[in-house]
């Protein structure tokens, strides 16, 4: 989580955000907070989802016409947002499409909001949490390890349905994923950014925290998030920005807890350890497999390949 700090004003906002519903979860009763959210943006126009409800999913679509914008241009700005979060498996999918897009929508500034700050198209987030107790025969105080994966993917191409309009430029949308495990004050975390999640077959990491200690029948809180953003970064680099664009992006993410370990205070495996979850869930599997959540990391990728085809990338 030290990588928000150096993150841009409003990467750090959404980021916060993630960590105040987990502080929040922490606090409350011994059950589990699982928290989705999106928000969909076209220049100053959002819509918002998630932030102040712990539910474990939500869905948006946001669609704004462009007729008016710009004299004697018309265009549509489209995108479509899933999050799902559980106590071991975290997920999301966002697509952006957009066609024949107003610069000055984007570029708009007030008082406010200096021009530069409207540049997020989308961002995503979902987190998980449990609280889990552990004894074992003899046992006074340990330590635990969390193994996680993180699967992320996406695009940068024309997906707008009826192709890209001729004549207008390209802007390609700035793309990262954000991720963290946490056992009591312990865990993982990594910050993936756009060459990595646009390369073929997308981004595929195994991570190992370090190990953690507890205190045995003494409950302590595990945590898994992940978090994506979209943005226009390079509209506001360009000195002459165009005065419409075209521009789409996919987006999508899943991570898990695959197998949390149990030590000894020595660091020995312990193999009868019994481990309680408040939330019920069952921890002594190896990866959870939640039908939902994998189906629609799927249908994500599905669309992706999808839109790379139809870019003839």
């Amino acid at each position: 989580m030290q990588r928000i700090a150096g993150l841009r004003p409003w990467k750090r906002l959404f980021g916060a955000a993630i960590g105040i519903a987990l502080a929040i979860g922490a606090s409350g009763p011994a059950f589990a907070v699982y928290a989705a959210s999106s928000q969909l943006c076209y220049g100053a126009r959002c819509s918002e989802m998630g932030y102040e409800v712990y539910v474990p999913f939500v869905s948006d679509t946001f669609h704004d016409d462009v007729n008016g914008s710009v004299p004697d241009q018309t265009g549509n700005f489209d995108e479509t947002s899933r999050a799902d979060a559980s106590a071991r498996v975290v997920s999301f999918e966002v697509s952006f499409m957009g066609g024949e897009l107003p610069s000055d929508v984007f570029l708009g500034s007030t008082p406010q909001r200096p021009r530069g700050s409207l540049t997020l198209i989308a961002f995503m987030g979902a987190t998980g949490e449990d609280e889990l107790t552990i004894t074992a025969p003899g046992l006074a105080s340990g330590y635990v390890t969390l193994d996680a994966s993180l699967e992320a993917g996406g695009i940068n191409g024309c997906t707008s349905p009826a192709g890209c309009s001729v004549g207008l430029p390209f802007v390609s949308p700035y793309l990262d994923v954000q991720f963290f495990t946490q056992a009591d004050q312990g865990g993982s975390g990594d910050y993936v950014d756009v060459d990595k999640l646009t390369t073929v077959g997308g981004y595929s990491q195994h991570y190992t925290s370090d190990p953690v200690r507890f205190t045995a029948g003494t409950p302590f809180p595990v945590r898994i998030g992940i978090s994506g953003t979209m943005s226009l970064s390079d509209l506001f680099t360009d000195p002459s920005p165009p005065n419409m664009f075209d521009s789409g992006s996919s987006l999508a993410a899943r991570a898990t807890i695959d197998q949390l370990h149990v030590f000894d205070a020595d660091h020995q495996p312990i193999a009868d350890a019994t481990i309680v979850s408040a939330t019920g869930t069952d921890w002594t599997t190896t990866v959870p497999e939640p039908a939902d959540v994998a189906s629609a990391l799927a249908a994500a990728l599905a669309l992706v390949a999808l839109m790379l085809g139809r870019s003839g990338a």
